[in-house]
């Protein structure tokens, strides 16, 4: 499963990590282009606003956090953060060329950093979202877990909530999901890929039905998402769900797949 995904790494998986377990210093440290990936960047960039803007659509570039240090001793997670944008997320994790140079080279990577939810409802199902993202032109529809990215103008992760705030955003804007819903949460995994890409893994139970959900989906539907896929939360169901999706599965997805299953 995971052959073809460059540059993974499993940092922890199959925690219990809780918002009072987590602590965030924030250095405020922003990551400087280095002259090598400069044009890189600045032409995954102009490719990407050209696409937008002949597709009519909006092009968002923020702060993005990126990840100096995590340590976890002692079932304390410690993470030291800095800044990025989202420009240099693209035009390195969407560039195989720029992943190349960072990897054969002494270029210590920005380390962006990203959520994704395994939603488990009441009635145990496990929830994915069929989406389309313009980060992966050659197959617009795309299956993976509710996901997002830790933006400075979306949640202040070095706050009492920390890493947690940003995935009660992403429930809410992409599925309707309150926090009142949330029975409970926790980080689970973390791992990287892409070379510079870390995703935070949350498990997320509900006191919603997978019909439940469904309906609170359609009531708040999020422009990116067409679709909520809903299956049985065991392996074997699982294993077909990704039989039948792998060539349009993120490479994140795929990555928690592997520690599951």
């Amino acid at each position: 499963m995971l052959e073809n995904i460059p540059g993974h790494t499993i940092v922890f998986s199959h925690q219990h990590i809780t918002p009072g377990m987590v602590y965030v210093e924030d250095t405020g440290e922003l990551w400087q282009i280095p002259k090598e990936l400069e044009s890189l960047i600045e032409e995954r960039w102009r490719v990407h606003t050209e696409r937008a803007h002949r597709r009519g659509t909006r092009v968002w570039n923020g702060d993005m956090y990126t990840l100096r240090d995590v340590q976890l001793k002692n079932n304390q997670l410690h993470l030291r953060v800095g800044r990025s944008d989202y420009r240099v997320n693209l035009g390195i994790s969407a560039n195989p060329d720029a992943r190349y140079i960072i990897e054969n080279s002494n270029i210590n990577p920005p380390n962006h950093m990203g959520i994704a939810a395994h939603i488990i409802t009441d009635d145990n199902h496990i929830v994915f979202a069929e989406a389309v993202k313009t980060i992966k032109e050659q197959s617009p529809e795309v299956v993976s877990l509710i996901a997002g990215t830790y933006n400075e103008d979306e949640c202040k992760i070095a706050s009492e909530e920390n890493i947690f705030a940003q995935v009660f955003l992403e429930l809410e804007e992409e599925t309707g999901v309150a926090r009142r819903d949330v029975s409970d949460i926790y980080l689970d995994s973390l791992f990287r890929y892409h070379t510079s890409f870390f995703m935070f893994i949350f498990v997320v139970r509900l006191y919603l039905s997978a019909s439940e959900l469904e309906r609170r989906f359609l009531q708040n539907k999020d422009e990116e998402n067409n679709v909520l896929i809903s299956i049985p939360n065991s392996i074997e169901d699982i294993q077909k769900f990704y039989k039948q999706h792998q060539e349009t599965m993120l490479d994140g997805t795929k990555i928690w797949l592997s520690l599951n299953v």
